[in-house]
């Protein structure tokens, strides 16, 4: 006999009333239904179905003429019309109807009213079940709702729609696509249909058809930021996918390789359970042999993960891809997380043994894997989307825990037998581990992580000369968990104890993989908190940053990659911009001398000496594009407050023209694309934000550049005379302004600047390089983004101070190009003065 629940709540009379009222028409429907001729029936249903096909094609009608008709406007100046739709609208007639209240309910038969009714109080009880989190009981109300078959299609439209963000909660993705597709063939255009398929499709591992999906829902809605998140996430996988084509295509040996090993250890993983630990009240045989068995299989998983890892390392990107579309990373994480089950002190000893050769073979296996799932987190964003945040939360959790345990071993000199040499291999394998979770699930990894990541600072930070494998790993977690703004918010404490130690730790230590970390992290922290900022401010920090800069060609070789470089001077130019006084840390610079081959000289100029010979060996290339963008931009914000180096500049002027012809070269043909080509055959382990950042980086270049040019030709310091009267100078500025358009708003107005000096021997060029045309099409353009963002409200903004100062530029060189009569009639004929007229009456009136 069922259990009676003393607790539940009567129903009121009302509820029963309506209850009873239910079954009435229920009973009355299926008698009508039994008694009923079916052919007759048909009839009858065909009858009303033309009449409601009229009905709504009626109110279509309706519809158009109150949108275009301005004699349907007067109804609104009648207040009781007025008060009769807001009845409509408020009325309880309308209350859970939705779509559906303004439907002739006369043209239904009572069953088809019933099944309605019946849809619609499903529908309701649905969405809050769906307020409530509860997926399981909402999939059954929308799918008997579904089942009812009710004749209105707009209601079978949203209960698909509704029932297709249930199968995403409860992750059943094959069933959301056809739940998505129903709603997509009755509403091509429906925008929520379109980004819940796309997501299921995400899931699915089809990111072409979930990028067409998420594209077109951003096409009927440009607004919309989840579906611009969804499209912007899904190009990067597509690229990350179309690697990992290279990579199978090039290298099908090493490809293949991969996929056995990774069924190796799917098929090893699938088979530790059955040889787990036996119980105690097993004969001493039983457990010898289940203990031999579990060794074995143990071994199978480790060549499995170190074949796996082998691969992985040699071609990171397309191979963790490929990994992952093998279906490695459920395995993985499973192993993982069987490995360091049970309490800290019991997982401490499954990793370790009294020394790192005498490692148990579950030791060995859960480092390997660490390393596997490390390089396949930073390597690939879309092996990211394969694991549960839960199952990250867990992992994070007992890597911590382990974590702290080999750190007090550190601390003491030994850990329960374990040498000193083994805990310090313990916690560079560990902070590797969290550090390729935090790359993707930084709050996760925060959670446990960052409470103690001051005392895990300390402890590898110990010593005069701290290990460089340990201190190689906390630079990267540290920088991983500071890419999201709330967790670098809430280590902000943590962060102004150990930030510069470690930086400056990781500067003095030597190796420079080291430098290069250090450096990154130095520029991460500089972001995000200005006390760190302040303190890398200082002249000590500015000496160790000094002697780090490579030396001109005198020298036999540069101490520093492109990496550490391009860090190096992003650190300098963040510290410049957060600087209390700017002209003080320039002087400071200017006081800190670097040896060269030639003696000694400050910085900036060792820095500007370095970039002029590698402009002249070889101009702007797209390897070394970022270096050379950080590399000017430091130069444009030295220059007006270092004499010595305005005029080393000023001296060799033609590099800063040489540098823009080769950066524009690339801008304007197919170089960008050639060297993406080149870097999916060959290369597959170019990062996938490498490609996006060329542009961007030459297009930095540009902009410092054509900054120092402008200033000091608005400065009077070059004779626009003698450096602007050239046919190719002139060319490149106007390539920069057809090439700039409206996204280029700041390298734009300094290329128009620089136009409106050109001397009138200069301003004939502009007859044969079209200059009219190409200053008023930049013109109309800048004056269109001007506007836009006017509209947006985003008035005082930057972009909108740039787009202002760049219009402003661009109308004055189009004026100066006027004063050849030629140009004028062809402003003219372009009707272009009123455009030019309009700006500069607007700049007159401001």
């Amino acid at each position: 006999m069922p259990e009676i629940n003393l607790d539940c709540k009567a129903p009121s009379r009302h509820e029963v009333e309506n209850w009873l009222d239910r079954i009435d028409d229920i009973t009355a429907a299926v008698q009508e239904i039994l008694n009923e001729d079916p052919m007759e029936a048909e009839r009858k249903r065909e009858e009303r179905e033309a009449r409601r096909r009229e009905a709504e094609a009626r109110e279509r009608r309706d519809k158009v003429k109150m949108r275009y008709d301005p004699r349907y406007y007067s109804r609104f100046e009648n207040d009781e019309f007025i008060d009769t739709l807001l009845k409509e609208t408020d009325g309880p007639t309308c209350k859970g109807k939705g779509k559906n209240c303004n439907k002739d309910e006369a043209l239904f038969s009572r069953a088809e009213r019933v099944s309605l009714d019946e849809a619609l109080r499903m529908k309701e009880e649905a969405a809050k079940a769906v307020r409530a989190s509860d997926w399981e009981t909402a999939f059954k109300l929308y799918s008997n709702a579904i089942g009812l078959n009710v004749v209105d299609a707009s209601l079978q439209v949203t209960l698909h729609n509704n029932r297709a963000l249930v199968q995403l909660k409860l992750k059943r993705y094959l069933d959301a696509v056809e739940d998505a597709s129903y709603v997509l063939r009755e509403e091509p255009t429906n925008v929520k249909a379109l980004l819940r398929r796309a997501t299921a499709l995400r899931h699915l591992r089809r990111p072409l058809d979930a990028l067409r999906d998420a594209e077109a829902a951003l096409q009927k809605d440009v607004s919309n930021q989840e579906a611009a998140d969804l499209a912007q996430w899904l190009r990067r996988i597509k690229s990350e996918h179309e690697r990992c084509a290279a990579f199978q295509h090039h290298y099908s040996g090493d490809a293949e390789q991969l996929s056995n090993a990774t069924c190796d250890l799917i098929a090893a993983v699938k088979e530790l359970p059955n040889v787990s630990e036996a119980s105690s009240e097993e004969n001493r045989e039983n457990v010898a042999e289940k203990q031999g068995r579990k060794r074995k299989c143990m071994i199978r998983v480790l060549k499995a993960v170190c074949r796996c890892l082998k691969v992985v390392q040699c071609f990171h990107l397309g191979a963790a891809v490929l990994f992952a579309l093998r279906d490695g990373m459920d395995s993985l994480t499973e192993l993982i997380l069987g490995l360091l089950s049970g309490s800290a002190e019991e997982r401490f000893g499954v990793v370790c043994a009294a020394g790192a050769k005498d490692m148990s073979p579950e030791g060995m296996v859960l480092f390997a894997s660490l390393r596997l799932l490390s390089l396949v987190l930073v390597g690939s964003e879309a092996c990211a989307d394969e694991l549960e945040p839960s199952s990250v939360h867990e992992m994070a959790n007992n890597l911590t825990a382990v974590l702290l345990e080999a750190v007090e071993g550190m601390d003491k000199g030994t850990a329960r037998g374990v040498n000193i040499e083994t805990c310090l291999s313990l916690v560079s394998g560990l902070l590797q581990a969290l550090e390729g979770l935090a790359t993707r699930f930084p709050n996760e990894v925060h959670t446990p992580c960052g409470p103690v990541m001051e005392k895990i600072s300390e402890s590898v930070l110990r010593g005069g000369r701290p290990a460089p494998q340990p201190l190689y790993f906390l630079c990267g977690l540290l920088e991983a968990l500071l890419k999201v703004e709330v967790v670098a918010k809430a280590m902000t404490p943590t962060l102004e104890k150990i930030g510069v130690r470690v930086v400056d730790a990781a500067l003095t230590a030597g190796p420079t993989l080291l430098k290069e970390v250090g450096l990154s992290l130095a520029v991460r922290v500089s972001c995000t908190n200005h006390t760190c900022a302040k303190a890398m401010s200082t002249s000590s920090f500015t000496c160790a940053l000094a002697q780090m800069l490579p030396p001109p060609k005198v020298c036999a070789s540069a101490p520093l990659s492109a990496r550490a470089e391009e860090g190096l001077f992003a650190l300098v130019y963040n510290l410049f911009l957060q600087a209390e006084s700017r002209r003080d840390y320039v002087k400071q610079w200017c006081d800190t001398m670097v040896e060269t081959g030639n003696g000694k000289m400050h910085f900036a100029l060792c820095a500007w000496y370095v970039l002029r010979d590698r402009a002249q060996s070889g101009g702007v290339s797209t390897e070394r594009a970022t270096v050379c963008s950080k590399m000017t931009g430091v130069l444009s914000k030295f220059s007006p407050f270092d004499d010595s180096l305005r005029d080393a500049i000023l001296k060799d002027e033609g590099t800063l023209w040489s540098m823009l012809d080769s950066a524009l070269s690339i801008l304007g043909g197919d170089a960008v694309e050639i060297y993406e080509a080149e870097a999916k055959r060959d290369g597959l382990a170019v990062d996938s934000e490498g490609s996006e950042a060329k542009p961007s980086a030459l297009w930095e270049v540009v902009e410092h550049t054509t900054t120092l040019l402008a200033g000091f030709y608005s400065k009077k310091l070059l004779s626009s005379v003698e450096g602007l009267w050239e046919l190719e100078r002139v060319r490149a500025l106007l390539r920069v302004v057809q090439l700039g358009g409206d996204r280029h708003a700041v390298a734009v107005g300094n290329a128009a600047l620089i136009c409106s000096f050109v001397p009138p021997a200069g301003c004939e060029h502009y007859v044969a390089l079209r200059g009219v045309d190409v200053l008023l099409e930049s013109l109309r353009k800048v004056r269109a983004s001007l506007f836009s963002l006017e509209h947006e409200g985003k008035n005082g903004t930057p972009p909108w101070c740039h787009a202002r100062a760049a219009q402003k530029n661009v109308a004055i060189a189009l004026s100066r190009c006027c004063t050849v009569e030629s140009q004028r009639e062809r402003l003219r004929e372009l009707k272009g003065f009123e455009t030019l007229h309009a700006v500069l009456e607007q700049q007159q009136a401001s």
